[in-house]
C-alpha cells in the first residue's frame, strides 16, 4: 500500500540528519602584487574572480569555527617571475592585461623560515 508522503517534510528531515561542516565564503580582493586574506584555518581556495558587481574576489571552502589566520596572496602579470613553490590559484583577464593569482606552498614543518608574503615583499624592496 503507497503512503503519501510530503516532500517538503521528507527534504527537511535530510537536510536535519545531514552534518554540514563547511561553507562557501566570498573575500574582498585589492589590486595588489600582495595582500594577506584573514580566513579560517584550512580553508581551501576555490576560485578568483569578478562578482556580480564587478568586485574582485575570492571564494574558499572553509570551517566557520576554525580560528582565523592571514593568506598571503600574490597577483602578477605575465612576464613577471614568480618565486620557486608558489602555489598557482587561478589566471584572470581584465581587459587587455592578464593577471596570475598565487599563495604560498603548504609550509614544509622541517623547514621553518619567513613566509613568501615576508620574502615577497623584502624582494619588492629591493627592486
Amino acid at each position: 500500500m503507497w503512503t503519501e508522503i510530503n516532500n517538503n517534510d521528507f527534504f527537511h528531515q535530510l537536510i536535519r540528519t545531514m552534518n554540514y561542516t563547511k561553507t562557501v565564503y566570498k573575500y574582498p580582493l585589492k589590486i595588489a602584487e600582495s595582500q594577506e586574506v584573514l580566513m579560517p584555518e584550512g580553508a581551501e581556495i576555490l576560485c578568483i574572480g569578478y562578482d556580480p558587481n564587478g568586485s574582485l574576489s575570492l571564494w574558499a571552502l572553509v570551517e566557520c569555527d576554525k580560528p582565523q589566520v592571514p593568506v598571503p596572496i600574490f597577483m602578477c602579470g605575465t612576464g613577471t617571475r614568480v618565486e620557486a613553490g608558489a602555489k598557482y590559484l587561478e589566471t584572470l583577464k581584465d581587459g587587455s592585461f592578464m593577471w596570475h593569482f598565487f599563495t604560498e606552498a603548504d609550509p614544509d614543518p622541517a623547514c621553518p623560515g619567513p613566509s613568501n608574503l615576508e620574502k615577497w615583499e623584502t624582494w619588492e624592496e629591493g627592486r
